[in-house]
């Protein structure tokens, strides 16, 4: 009865759901983005609630290539940047790149076609699964952090599948026009996500854990 039942889930059309199409490639491009739009994030151009919580399931790093202006509506070519390799160096390519294949920033400026994107992939308490992309210093500078702070919870625990609960929030950045609030992850704590377990908050480590020695007063 159990083998019947395990056999029963495994046919019933969730875990070999595909949505592509047989011979054509997949334009869809990312679902369900976060955007940041000074101070506040965005999803379908609605703000999100500041308060709300997220598991920070992924990171993904990708290499972008913009149609040209001529093209525009259409999906950028992105191709995986593989884990352990630096960011490919986009103003080389844009100064190898003809002109005529260069597009146009949002002030009509024109800008190579190459740039690198970060992509986040969270989920919030309803299970819905959104994306953070950003492609701005800000942005990656975000990103950097968090990852900065996960693997060292990682490292410090011996164990890779802790994530991070996060708020969206923002943060001061100086820049040479003075500064801005650039996206900010607001680290909240961690749990352990995707070892097929139930989601689990790990405690804290303490002081005397982090620095193997105690701190007397």
């Amino acid at each position: 009865m159990a083998n019947e039942l395990k056999e029963k889930i495994r046919s019933d059309g969730f875990a070999g759901y595909v949505r592509t199409v047989a011979g054509k490639e997949d334009r869809s491009g990312v679902n369900d983005i976060v955007k940041y739009n000074e101070p506040k994030w965005l999803h379908n151009g609605v703000e999100l609630p500041p308060g709300d919580e997220y598991i920070v399931r992924g990171i993904g790093r990708y290499l972008l290539k913009w149609p040209p202006a001529s093209d525009k509506g259409q999906a950028p070519y992105r191709e995986t940047i593989p884990d352990g390799e630096p960011f490919p160096d986009v103003d080389k390519l844009n100064a190898e790149e003809p002109h005529e294949n260069w597009t146009t920033d949002p002030n009509g400026n024109p800008k190579g076609p190459w740039a690198t994107e970060r992509q986040v992939d969270l989920l919030n308490r309803t299970l819905d699964k959104l994306t953070y992309v950003t492609s701005t210093t800000g942005g990656g500078i975000c990103v950097d952090q968090l990852v900065d702070k996960v693997n060292s919870l990682r490292e410090f625990y011996g164990n890779n599948n802790i994530c991070a609960v996060v708020k969206l929030s923002n943060i001061f950045m100086p820049t040479r026009y003075g500064g801005q609030q650039r996206p900010h992850f607001e680290y909240q704590r961690a749990v352990t996500y995707g070892d097929g377990g139930e989601v689990k908050t790990i405690e804290p480590p303490s002081a005397k854990g982090v620095t193997n020695d105690e701190i007397k007063y």
